[in-house]
């Protein structure tokens, strides 16, 4: 129910860097790219993908978009009719999604955005990064899993996390005037 996000300078291997979550056996199962969050074929991408990276489009969501993009990101499951098929059917929502961002402001809901994980890249080490073996890390992640590890945020994590992406909030012309028209009382009100 959460999307990685690494944001940052140009240039920076973030595409990269998440391609390569996705054992090498696997590449078939990764989508990089743009996706149309109205449009039926994302659900197929849901459905039969492990990774679905976006790639630098969270900035250019509309508001329709996004939170259409929100809604996709924790559907357990998704319902489409495949081509050729009669029936719609159901299927599990298997993919992970992630994306990289150029810039670090990309965050546009004031009231919380704890479906984005956001990490900002000031650089990466491409060759330890190849040396990282992503089928032992997938042993791993098995291990934790089976022996009931918590993955997901509780109250608290959500609060940790609200506070630290703060600094990737859009700021609007509206917020900024706010600021500067008004002022905290003396009590903390």
């Amino acid at each position: 129910h959460t999307c990685l996000v690494l944001t940052g300078e140009q240039g920076r291997f973030k595409t990269t860097w998440l391609d390569r979550l996705c054992p090498q056996s696997l590449q078939s199962y990764l989508f990089t790219g743009k996706i149309d969050p109205q449009n039926k074929d994302v659900l197929t991408l849901i459905a039969e993908y492990l990774f679905i990276n976006i790639d630098d489009q969270l900035k250019a969501l509309n508001k329709r978009d996004e939170n259409e993009l929100k809604n996709l990101i924790t559907t357990p499951a998704v319902k489409y009719r495949r081509p050729y098929d009669v029936y719609i059917e159901e299927y599990s929502h298997l993919a992970s999604f992630m994306a990289s961002v150029n810039g670090n402001d990309f965050l546009t809901d004031p009231t919380g955005s704890r479906r984005f994980l956001p990490f900002e890249v000031i650089s990466i080490d491409m060759e330890s990064v190849k040396a990282v073996n992503m089928d032992n890390v997938f042993s791993e992640i098995l291990w934790l899993y089976e022996h009931e590890f918590c993955y997901w945020f509780d109250d608290a994590g959500i609060e940790e996390l609200h506070a630290g992406s703060c600094r990737f909030h859009v700021q609007t012309i509206e917020y900024e005037l706010l600021i500067q028209g008004f002022e905290k009382t003396g009590n903390g009100r």
